[in-house]
């Protein structure tokens, strides 16, 4: 263990609002250890920005890490030639003309599709009803797995950001995430025989082709769908919310003295949705009077980094204005992000100046209180709002399902009845917050699955039956009552939708 002095902290607070506490230890311990973490933390920028391209001391590669024994082993647990030979697999699916040529053109086609939806309502919860849909509809794509369903592709990424993060081996949430990655296996195998036939540019599509085995595109496919789901989503609603909260930022927009892309930036610097990445110590090292030992534990705490007082002015304030070059919410080293070209596509180009287009007179809806947390996943939990000429949520969500505004609700506006309440993990530093899919109409969810045979729903019934002896749920868990969405092996169709409950 390093010999880095010690700093205490409550991991309640630490998850409600961490940056406190990382002020403090910029100030006081800036290299620490942190039992109830039990890592060591850097907390500043520049540290953080030299040390972490020393891969040669603080490896990526962690053979008994979290991410490869729940995920399996991808390219953001590979160093060297191993991480380039993956990434560079991946890159045309995520590269800059990729993103230009192809994937600008869906993301707006389903912003706009979510926003007509949306418009009527007069208000909602945009975590759910917008942004949620929008990264997930948007990620499917670029994954290849069309054939998934939007609010299982955001739970099943939650369930692995837990389980990643789940540093006090909560037997849950390791469940959780292991019926989440079985239930991505059984789409990956749904979809390999479509992407073979017709090949495209996404990343299934594109690491088949390159040759890549099996195994290692299943822990890719993971990867992209761990991180870019939650990081893109927490953008979008954090970046409303802020500038809704800052109307003299929303103003500069307005006016044309700042652009869109300037506030995705300046937000991602100021709560950076992926606020830590953890490192192993590969040899004997001394930086910074701490001398550390093979097998210690690093964080690189990103979120600190970003409100560095020595390199930004001002480092708690959302200003738009501001020079965001030494920002490394992507991260700085080799493991720079690899979907930060699609990312800020999709909020900067495509979900913020669409909403504030389509939903005039945008505010806060002050009846409910806005919720934030997490501190290695950091994002909001819910936006309340409220805009000008909306009808009663409720009628829509009714009308969008086929109802009369007094029928029983039933099909997927009964069902979101029976999502259970936001669970914030507070050991973990994220949180669950399962999704609302009952504002999207059907006519939202892939046609393409909807139209296919039996026989792949079968094996997926098959794959699900196994997954459940492996995590020894009795058979009675097995239902047709959608309880639980972290582990959905079907997307919704007209029969009822088979999927594993309470996989504790």
């Amino acid at each position: 263990m390093s010999n880095a002095p010690h700093f205490d902290i409550d991991v309640a607070s630490f998850w409600a609002d961490p940056y406190p506490d990382l002020a403090r230890m910029r100030r006081e311990a800036p290299i620490a250890f942190v039992p109830q973490l039990g890592s060591t933390v850097f907390t500043r920028r520049d540290d953080i920005f030299r040390q972490e391209k020393r891969i040669d001391v603080f490896s990526s590669h962690q053979p008994a890490g979290l991410m490869n024994i729940l995920m399996g082993h991808n390219m953001m647990r590979k160093d060297g030639e191993a991480h380039m030979a993956e990434r560079a697999a991946m890159f045309p699916a995520v590269s800059p003309r990729a993103v230009r040529d192809t994937w600008s053109r869906q993301f707006n086609a389903h912003a706009d599709r979510i926003l007509d939806e949306l418009a009527p309502a007069g208000h909602a919860d945009l975590c759910k009803a917008f942004a949620l849909p929008l990264s997930a509809e948007c990620l499917k794509d670029i994954t290849g797995l069309t054939n998934m369903h939007f609010a299982d592709m955001d739970a099943w990424s939650q369930a692995m950001i837990d389980g990643i993060a789940n540093y006090i081996g909560n037997k849950e949430v390791e469940a959780r995430c292991h019926a989440a990655t079985s239930g991505i296996d059984a789409a990956i195998d749904d979809m390999i025989p479509v992407v073979t036939k017709h090949p495209n540019h996404s990343i299934l599509s594109v690491l088949l082709a390159a040759g890549m085995n099996i195994d290692s595109v299943r822990a890719n496919v993971k990867l992209a769908i761990s991180g870019g789901q939650n990081e893109p989503r927490d953008a979008i609603s954090g970046t409303i919310w802020a500038l809704l909260t800052h109307p003299d930022q929303l103003a500069l927009l307005r006016d044309g003295s700042a652009k869109w892309i300037d506030v995705f930036e300046e937000y991602a610097r100021w709560i950076a949705p992926i606020g830590m990445s953890p490192r192993r110590v590969a040899k004997p090292w001394s930086y910074g009077g701490v001398d550390f030992e093979p097998e210690d534990r690093v964080f690189f705490m990103f979120g600190s980094a970003n409100r560095d007082e020595a390199c930004f002015e001002n480092p708690d304030c959302f200003d738009i204005t501001r020079n965001t070059q030494k920002s490394i919410a992507f991260g700085a080293g080799p493991h720079y992000c690899a979907g930060a070209f699609a990312s800020r596509a999709m909020v900067a180009d495509v979900a913020l100046p669409g909403i504030f287009a389509a939903l005039k007179g945008l505010r806060l809806d002050a009846r409910e209180q806005v919720k934030i947390g997490g501190w290695a996943f950091r994002g909001l939990l819910n936006l309340p709002v409220v805009w000008d000429g909306g009808k009663p949520l409720v009628k829509v969500r009714r009308a969008a399902a086929g109802l009369s505004p007094t029928s029983q609700a039933t099909g997927p506006a009964r069902e979101a009845q029976r999502w259970p309440s936001s669970i914030p993990c507070f050991a973990t530093g994220t949180r669950a917050e399962p999704p609302t899919p009952a504002a999207v109409p059907r006519r939202m969810q892939s046609a393409r699955y909807r139209g296919r045979t039996t026989a792949p729903r079968r094996a997926l019934y098959r794959k699900r039956r196994a997954t459940a002896r492996t995590l020894s749920i009795p058979h009675s868990s097995v239902a047709p009552v959608p309880r639980w969405p972290l582990t959905c092996l079907m997307a919704r169709n007209r029969r009822p939708r088979l999927m594993l409950i309470n996989a504790t």
